[in-house]
């Protein structure tokens, strides 16, 4: 079989016995038995091969289940693997496993027929036994993890910090100390811990604080106790309960995947991680709310010119103030700042919690729907489905003169509906179709006795079947269920898709992304298409979708990725049927833009943002105490409207105060101005007594100041003048021979009464306007509705 691989590994980790070491566990598994699979091994003319299951084959056969392609086949023992040999005829249904063997416990051999047949197997086996199959996956992991994870390999001269996760002849090591290795392991022996050995996340396993397990071909660190349970009605959520072995990473263009709950720093900013992205561009980051600024009280500066409490931010404020009430009250046994009451009776402070109101649109409910089923005599039955609490729905009906374990009903109506997309579009919200799901006794009757049985929605012939597996009475019988719904997927958030090969079908899920609509869900392609797409019927979709009327209008997006890295461009359009309804129907379309064609197993991620109504609305909560007003004065920065930027001493401006400047320098906060009156020679003034003379539509006409004056000529020689006038002598005229008179000059000048210049003007500093146009990417006029 399997050879350990090609760099020797001794052993994955250092194993020591314990109290559970040696329990007998039951393990399930299933894959196909291929040429090309490195579990299966094939010598040519022999009737039998072999495979490796990675696990060794303990306990009684009696407790352990083989399937292939889903039909059960029965193993065998031989004592020895020479008793192979021995075997005089292979039946068709029998597969064989070697008892006494050490060497041969994970092994199956199979009958050549069940060769490219999918094998699924349930065991029991002891879980400190390792195959040298496990040993060699255990080694390719550790050798071809993501080169931009933080997994380092063991060097010598090299700096390794508290925290580290280092890679060493097998074994995983956590720095606890800092220190700089030699050609020797001694600085890492005394200087680093060996972690316990890492896990795969299992069904029903607990995990502890601090245990290294493997998730999705990814190390993580536990932080929470937990026990993982994976079932039809329930699935433990872990997004919260780990995270990745190092948390804060310093940016690069260069990262190939980040992980939720990690801390990007990116300009001496720190950013928190929502999502695992892969291949992330930071302003896409940005741009679809994958990160998150770490915006803190320490970070935010207070003005302390009036409380002298001698601090610089709203952090030490709102400490230095709680040790201030607490040691002035009496009976305040907490010095948390959440348990010190806050009036909040004036100011009305509001914060916006992490939860919004969603769905914005939501779908009218029955407590009970009505289902109309015919038999294979077109025989009309009624069923219910019946709302018992919020999540829990039970699925009735009662169906006479049964006479066969295979019971197959036609979904003929729900609620009077018989377009079958509308059903599938209602019953999907219960259950899934095209899945066998097992029944608990109780949920089936004969004759008010408990069998066992299985259910199938075949969403192509639209029946409904039920599968007993028990004996059945000889004469007719009366089946009657009473079968809970195994999720809940409501038709507000949940949209049921045929994919374009009308032979499979999934759904797409409407969620909240913080405060954004979302569109999410998972796709291979199982067809070859230039265009490919989705048939649906959804009550919801056009309140968060535009409509195309060509499929000439595909928009291209990012946030329909691939697995060929080729861009993807998307458009909903209609589709009515002639169905009397006249069901008003819709097909989601894809393509790349390149024009290259869609290839059967080409992978989607659809992870679109509404194109409207995408804005939810934040719930908010009242200030109560002190904790809740910090947070919320830390994390409000005014922006004014307009802003006012003044030159300095010298007449140029600093581009440093330029607003989109100054607040990104200040808070962090994106910003685009817009600059006002800039080609106006205006000047601003208040509301005095003369404001509004002259004023038509806001702005006042140019006006000069009256000038006055005076002069007098008395004839004989004397003459003044005052004001704005002037006069100078310019002696006597003699006018033919009849004698003479006296001459002058009067002059007329403004600027005897003030200062002049090309223009009307008041005494002014230059300035420059701006208005307030976005905040974060953000538009004004979307956040105050304007």
């Amino acid at each position: 079989m399997n050879k350990l691989n090609e760099n020797n590994l001794q052993a994955p980790f250092q194993y020591k016995p314990s109290e559970n070491t040696f329990i007998l566990e039951t393990v399930s598994g299933e894959f196909f038995l291929s040429e090309d699979s490195n579990k299966v091994s094939i010598i040519e003319g022999e009737d039998l091969f072999c495979a490796c299951v990675g696990y060794s084959i303990d306990g009684s056969l009696e407790e352990m289940e083989f399937l292939i392609d889903d039909i059960k086949v029965y193993p065998k023992y031989v004592e020895n693997i020479e008793n192979l040999r021995e075997i005089e005829t292979i039946k068709e249904n029998e597969i064989y496993l070697i008892q006494n063997n050490i060497d041969f416990k994970s092994i199956v051999y199979f009958p050549i027929h069940f060769l490219n047949k999918k094998f699924s197997f349930t065991i029991t086996t002891y879980n400190s036994v390792f195959t040298s199959y496990m040993f060699d996956e255990i080694s390719k992991k550790l050798n071809t993890l993501d080169t931009n994870y933080p997994v380092l390999n063991f060097k010598k001269d090299t700096t390794y910090k508290v925290n580290d996760i280092i890679k060493y002849n097998g074994y995983l090591y956590k720095v606890n100390k800092d220190f700089i290795s030699d050609t020797t392991d001694y600085h890492l022996t005394i200087n680093a811990s060996l972690l316990t050995p890492f896990k795969k996340l299992k069904n029903s396993i607990k995990y502890k604080v601090g245990d290294i397990l493997e998730y999705k071909n990814n190390f993580f660190v536990v932080q929470t106790s937990f026990t993982y349970e994976e079932s039809e009605d329930n699935t433990t959520n872990i997004s919260n309960l780990i995270k990745p072995l190092i948390s804060i990473i310093s940016w690069n263009d260069n990262l190939d995947n980040i992980y939720k709950n990690q801390i990007i720093i990116k300009d001496d900013i720190s950013y928190i991680v929502k999502e695992d992205v892969k291949r992330p561009i930071w302003i896409n980051l940005l741009e679809y709310n994958k990160v998150e600024r770490l915006n803190t009280a320490k970070n935010t500066f207070f003005d302390d010119t009036i409380t002298n409490l001698d601090v610089d931010n709203i952090q030490e404020a709102i400490e230095k103030l709680n040790k201030k009430i607490v040691s002035s009250s009496s009976g305040v046994s907490s010095n948390n700042a959440s348990d010190i009451y806050f009036d909040n009776s004036k100011t009305n402070l509001e914060y916006n919690t992490d939860k919004y109101i969603f769905p914005q649109f939501t779908v009218p409910e029955n407590s009970i729907i009505n289902i109309v089923l015919l038999d294979d005599k077109e025989e009309q039955y009624t069923a219910t489905i019946i709302k018992n609490s919020e999540d829990k729905y039970t699925f009735s009906f009662e169906i006479n003169n049964c006479s066969s374990k295979n019971i197959d009903l036609k979904i003929y109506s729900v609620d009077s509906i018989k377009n079958n997309f509308k059903i599938l579009s209602k019953l999907s919200q219960f259950f899934e179709f095209n899945k066998i799901f097992r029944l608990s006794n109780n949920e089936v009757l004969v004759n008010g006795e408990e069998v066992n049985a299985n259910m199938l929605m075949d969403f192509k012939t639209m029946t409904l079947s039920v599968i007993i597996d028990d004996s059945l009475p000889e004469e007719a019988f009366i089946l009657s269920t009473n079968i809970l719904n195994r999720h809940l997927k409501k038709e507000d958030t949940n949209i049921f898709y045929l994919c374009s090969d009308k032979i499979s079908t999934s759904n797409f899920e409407i969620i909240a992304n913080n405060g954004l609509v979302h569109l999410k869900g998972f796709y291979k392609a199982n067809v070859i298409n230039d265009i490919d797409g989705f048939y649906l019927y959804s009550p919801i979709i056009e309140n968060y979708f535009n409509l195309i009327d060509n499929i000439d209008n595909l928009k291209p997006t990012l946030e329909i990725t691939s697995n060929t890295s080729k861009k993807v461009k998307y458009g909903f359009a209609e589709l009515e049927l002639a169905d009397e309804e006249k069901t008003k129907m819709y097909l989601l379309y894809f393509a790349y833009t390149d024009g290259s064609r869609i290839s059967i197993g080409d992978e989607f991620t659809f992870n679109l943002r509404a194109e409207k109504n995408y804005k939810l609305e934040s719930i908010k909560k009242s200030v109560d105490n002190l904790q809740e007003l910090g947070e919320v004065l830390s994390g409000r920065v005014i922006l004014p409207s307009y802003y006012t930027q003044y030159t300095k001493s010298d007449g140029t401006f600093d581009t440093n105060e330029a607003p989109n400047n100054w607040y990104k320098k200040m808070y962090g906060v994106d910003t685009t101005w817009e600059l006002m009156f800039n080609n106006d020679s205006v000047y601003f003034r208040t509301e005095g007594s003369l404001a509004s003379s002259g004023r038509s539509s806001g702005l006042q006409s140019d006006a000069g100041r009256n000038g006055t004056g005076n002069f007098r000529v008395i004839d004989g020689g004397s003459h003044s003048s005052s004001g704005l006038f002037s006069s100078s002598d310019l002696g006597n005229a003699t006018v033919g021979s009849g004698g003479g008179f006296a001459v002058y000059r009067v002059s007329f000048n403004l600027s005897r009464a003030y200062s002049t210049a090309s223009e009307f003007r008041v005494r002014n500093r230059l300035m420059r306007i701006f208005k307030l146009v976005s905040i974060n990417g953000v538009n004004v006029s979307d956040i105050i509705g304007g």
